[in-house]
């Protein structure tokens, strides 16, 4: 499942930008797991986003795309 959703991650980076393609990531390495609850999944998500955000396009400048294809 883990390496399920790291190639996902890849595929999805591009055309649907870091601010929909982390939270999936989250969501799906979640289910991997034995204990799954929506409301930790979420707040991990949403933290996890905002931390790579400004990690990777504040802080290192990289040329990531945030938003989707369709709202660029």
């Amino acid at each position: 499942m883990i390496v399920f959703a790291i190639a996902v991650f890849g595929l999805m980076l591009e055309p649907l930008g870091m601010l929909l393609t982390v939270p999936v990531l989250i969501i799906i390495t979640s289910l991997a797991g034995d204990e799954f609850h929506w409301k930790g999944v979420l707040v991990s998500a949403i933290a996890l986003t905002a931390a790579s955000w400004a990690i990777f396009i504040l802080g290192l400048k990289l040329t990531i795309p945030v938003w989707p294809w369709f709202a660029r």
